[in-house]
């Protein structure tokens, strides 16, 4: 650890200025499980479940929007893992055109 006196002054400071951008996310059913990742480190008590939504890459239209769920570990890091609330769990295996399978989850 360095003491407050023998700090020193940072020379030049550049801010960050590109927002993070979702590299991929995985959805498991069985778990209740949506992990994502992240393109750079983000504050988890920033993330707001409910402006996420699931997409038919067929029909853009066609969506799932979250309305709940935990996140597991709220620290900043580049991957948080969110436990689904039931209702939202129980949409996604109810429709017949999202999370089926690989090709029309986005």
């Amino acid at each position: 650890a360095v003491l407050p006196s023998q700090a020193l002054q940072v020379r030049r400071f550049t801010e960050d200025s590109a927002p993070p951008t979702l590299l991929r996310f995985d959805l498991n059913l069985n778990t209740s499980m949506l992990t994502l990742s992240f393109s750079e480190f983000v504050n988890g008590g920033s993330l707001d479940i409910s402006a996420i939504s699931l997409h038919d890459s067929q029909t853009p239209s066609i969506s799932i929007k979250l309305s709940d769920g935990i996140i597991t570990d709220t620290k900043v890091n580049s991957a948080y893992h969110i436990q689904l609330s039931a209702r939202d769990v129980l949409l996604i295996k109810n429709s017949s055109a999202i999370a089926t399978k690989q090709a029309n989850t986005f």
